[in-house]
């Protein structure tokens, strides 16, 4: 498609949290044509369909045209490479530029809505019903055993994998104010609005207590965030 942009890594690929700089850069400065040609080569290159991962997403790691799929089509559950998953670190700088441009250019509220609302679905709420903790990804830790009859969802009290390195939770109050200022209120009750933006503000809430039991237990570098745990 020539009218899509990528940002490139030193050695070709193109990473998903790469593009997701490129887009919040671009709209941030007000660069529109540019935001609009990489969030177009965005939507060439996403995840497996909602229907089993709620996806819909980038795929993390593009290195070929051959898996680019038509406009705003998702990859099928199963066929695409792992490569295709998309990666959480990558999904919220998407995030956090669609919101910006959608604050500057009104016809990209749509878009900044639909992907924060697929976002939801890698966060696992059901842990403990207290803890709302993003995973790495929208495929990490589901549990797909009743696929294809129902939609792959978390296992209570199963504690799933975790990237601290991931995680902007002042971009998450961002992301629930905005759910709660722009869902249609034809659609959206006051009170499922105000959902929204609670289930964002409790994210963040998560994530700093992740960062801080890190930091205040001695086993644990303050410098290695990025671990997985």
């Amino acid at each position: 498609d020539p009218d899509t942009a990528r940002v490139k890594t030193n050695i070709g690929m193109t990473v998903s949290e790469g593009q997701g700089y490129g887009i919040a850069m671009a709209a941030a400065i007000g660069d529109k044509p540019t935001f609009e040609r990489l969030w177009r080569f965005t939507r060439h290159y996403l995840s497996q369909s909602a229907d089993k991962y709620c996806g819909g997403l980038m795929g993390w790691n593009w290195d070929d045209a051959s898996p680019c799929m038509p406009l705003d089509t998702p990859a099928t559950p199963g066929e695409s490479s792992g490569n295709q998953d998309s990666a959480f670190d990558g999904d919220v700088d998407i995030a956090i530029g669609l919101v910006f441009a959608a604050r500057q250019w009104p016809e990209f509220v749509p878009a900044a809505l639909g992907w924060l609302l697929k976002m939801e679905c890698e966060v696992n709420t059901v842990y403990d019903g207290v803890f709302f903790y993003p995973t790495p990804g929208d495929t990490f830790d589901k549990n797909c055993a009743e696929y294809p009859g129902k939609p792959c969802s978390y296992t209570p009290g199963n504690d799933g994998r975790i990237n601290l390195s991931y995680y902007p939770p002042g971009y998450f109050r961002v992301f629930g104010d905005f759910l709660a200022a722009n869902l249609d209120p034809a659609t959206y009750a006051d009170a499922e609005r105000e959902e929204h933006r609670r289930f964002w503000y409790r994210t963040a809430e998560t994530v700093y207590e992740l960062f801080e039991r890190c930091y205040q237990d001695p086993a644990v570098d303050p410098g290695l965030v990025n671990d997985w745990g």
